[in-house]
């Protein structure tokens, strides 16, 4: 329990941890973070609150030469990849080329009409 005067460490995240989608957890990003009643960390609209970043040491490190932390591409980003890096010469009539997607997610194959359908799902095809 936090009460005044006392001092929080505590980390503002980018999404609801909570809330999201399983598949979204991992892009989820601290946007402000609070140690010992300070912040360390701010992104976002807590930038203005986020203190100057030392220089990384040694001083040879070829972190000081224009390496910086780059976030890595969303879950929907990677999706996309493989969609466009699939390369089969047909695509299916529901899922266009995202096979990887049809292939992990629950597919209503007893319901013949609904899925099959004039151009239904051939993902298992490739």
């Amino acid at each position: 329990q936090i009460k005044a005067g006392q001092l929080a460490d505590l980390a503002v995240l980018s999404a609801d941890y909570f809330s999201v989608p399983g598949d979204d957890i991992q892009d989820i990003t601290s946007v402000m973070t609070v140690l010992g009643g300070k912040v360390v960390y701010g992104d976002s609209e807590f930038g203005k609150h986020s203190p100057e970043i030392p220089p990384a040491m040694p001083d040879w490190s070829p972190a000081r030469y224009g390496s910086q932390y780059q976030p890595r591409p969303t879950a929907k980003a990677k999706t996309l990849a493989m969609n466009t890096a699939c390369g089969c010469a047909s695509s299916c009539g529901v899922h266009g080329h995202a096979h990887a997607k049809a292939w992990t997610s629950n597919m209503p194959t007893s319901d013949e009409s609904g899925f099959w359908g004039a151009l239904g799902c051939s993902c298992w095809a490739f």
